[in-house]
């Protein structure tokens, strides 16, 4: 096969997608340090990795330094399957002649993040302290070397970086954030969470964050035990609660926070300000330590955009120096801070992330766009359970309306249908999961399947919406027969809960009262809910 020339290869690099043949190899390798073509080439190298590898150890020595600085990039970023024979080439390039390949090698060795190379970063840190350099290269190397320290290092590293305190002030910077990244590390071989069930201190206040219009659904599920408001749109205040736990009781909420007291940012400030105050004063602290066991891990989240990695680190320093115990860690931290900015005010939420929803453990497994199981929740709720109910879902899916009304209690039968095999498979697990029987799961059209021999009492069910019906028919023929034929089945004074595909008319069906009518956000679908009783003396001759 011949081989490509020089401009050829230029052009399928261009290109993408190219995979180099062995005999290309050092051709690509040594395009790595060109300005244009260098991403395509690193692309093209990591596509081919063991013969990139032992082309690369055999022309280092004799390429241009760039282009060594940039194989060391390669050799890092292929190493990290574990390759002991690439980091020890690696390690070998760490004493290069040259600084920019030496830094290179530096940066691979830390981004493989295992403490064994801590040593031998300390051993380079040692050496670049008496080279005979330029001090901007020395102080080049030395803050390469802090980073790679941060990501690899422990309790020597940390000493020695803690001991840079002043010089250059972007080395006291890295060294810095180094040595709260290896606190963070030091501090996950200690088992972190959150305890659910301890107790909340004193009038802690506990936000539920609910779907827009489902407010008064999860205010009805808190009952009367604790004190509730509304807290806004999509939002529900609650204080008195016993533990985090006994907010679980409502099943229609989607996640909880707790606030702090809300900052404002003085002339002069920034918002980084108002966190680190916020998050360093006693009722905070207090709050941390009662929920959580073992370390107090954070992270810190700006809702607004942006990573802010500046103003994240100011503030994770100046935390910990003023609260040691607790813990920035961006990867394994089971609370996260969330900062909102209006204005010249700061708003910020304690948010538990490393915890297990108590609620919904029956749900293994799901279909495309099936019922979130909080709006499962909250249907089942307006469905108004009674215990002689006979229950229908014709459009069941995975069976989550179905869960969510057997939990709230006891029913007569209990029946699914969906025209999808596979789901129906998938409700059959889920169900067995919540413990609910007897329950009966068939193959039906909606539009024409009798479940019982019994009236319905309540038909509880999310059809299915815009883009998901299916094509053979038109959602206006699916609603109006579909509902035709439920009014046959419906026992005097039986009811319909459901996510009306179209509102306006199944709410004017002549055969049906609308008890209730819901607005909804459904993650930025405009739905209606709606409870429709079968009108008095409509069952026969309407």
């Amino acid at each position: 096969m011949r081989r490509r020339n020089h401009d050829e290869l230029r052009e399928r690099l261009r290109a993408g997608g190219f995979t180099p043949r062995a005999s290309e190899v050092a051709d690509v390798l040594r395009l790595l340090a060109d300005e244009e073509l260098g991403p395509k080439a690193m692309q093209a190298a990591l596509a081919v990795p063991n013969e990139s590898f032992e082309v690369a150890r055999s022309i280092a020595d004799e390429v241009t330094s760039e282009v060594r600085a940039r194989l060391c990039e390669l050799i890092g970023r292929i190493a990290r399957g574990g390759d002991e024979g690439l980091v020890a080439w690696l390690i070998s390039r760490v004493e290069d002649d040259d600084g920019r390949v030496r830094r290179r090698a530096i940066a691979a060795l830390g981004k493989l993040e295992n403490s064994h190379h801590e040593g031998i970063l300390l051993a380079a840190w040692g050496r670049a302290g008496v080279r005979p350099v330029q001090p901007a290269a020395r102080l080049a190397e030395l803050r390469a070397i802090a980073v790679a320290l941060g990501s690899c290092g422990r309790e020597r590293a940390r000493a020695l970086l803690a001991g840079v305190r002043d010089g250059d002030e972007q080395l006291v910077r890295v060294a810095t954030e180094a040595v709260i990244k290896i606190d963070r590390e030091l501090a996950r071989s200690d088992a972190s969470r959150i305890d659910l069930d301890a107790s909340l201190p004193g009038d802690t206040e506990v936000l539920l964050h609910v779907r827009p219009g489902l407010e008064a659904i999860v205010l009805d599920e808190l009952g009367a035990e604790v004190e509730t408001r509304m807290a806004g749109r999509g939002r529900v205040a609650v204080r008195g609660a016993r533990s985090l736990r006994a907010l679980f009781v409502a099943r229609s909420f989607l996640h909880l926070g707790i606030p702090l007291a809300p900052r404002h940012i003085a002339s002069g400030r920034g918002p980084e300000d108002a966190v680190i105050e916020a998050m360093t004063e006693e009722p905070t602290i207090a709050i941390l330590r009662a929920l959580t066991r073992g370390p107090i891990r954070w992270r810190l989240q700006w809702n607004d955009g942006g990573h802010r990695r500046a103003a994240t680190f100011r503030v994770a320093k100046e935390v910990a120096h003023r609260r040691p115990e607790l813990v920035n860690d961006a990867r394994h931290a089971p609370w996260v801070a969330g900062v909102s900015e209006r204005g010249s005010r700061v708003f910020i939420e304690l948010w538990p992330r490393a915890i297990t929803d108590p609620r919904f453990v029956w749900r293994g497994s799901s279909v495309p766009a099936a019922s979130h199981p909080t709006v499962a929740a909250a249907l089942a709720r307006i469905g108004q359970a009674q215990p002689e109910d006979v229950v229908w879902d014709p459009f069941c899916g995975s069976g989550s309306e179905l869960a969510e009304r057997a939990l709230l209690g006891n029913y007569r039968e209990l029946h699914g249908s969906d025209l999808d095999t596979a789901a129906l498979a998938l409700a059959r697990d889920n169900l067995s999961r919540a413990g609910v029987v007897p329950t009966t799961l068939v193959c039906a059209d909606a539009r024409t399947h009798r479940p019982s021999a019994r009236p319905i009492d309540l038909l509880l069910t999310n059809p299915p919406l815009g883009f998901r019906v299916t094509s053979e028919v038109s959602q206006h023929e699916l609603v109006t027969v579909a509902l035709d034929h439920w009014c046959d089945l419906l026992a005097a004074g039986g009811r319909i809960v459901w996510v009306s595909p179209m509102p306006g008319l199944t709410a004017a069906h002549p055969r049906l009262r609308a008890d209730l009518r819901l607005r909804v956000d459904l993650g930025g679908l405009q739905a209606e809910i709606q409870r429709l009783v079968l009108a008095p003396r409509s069952r026969r001759g309407c």
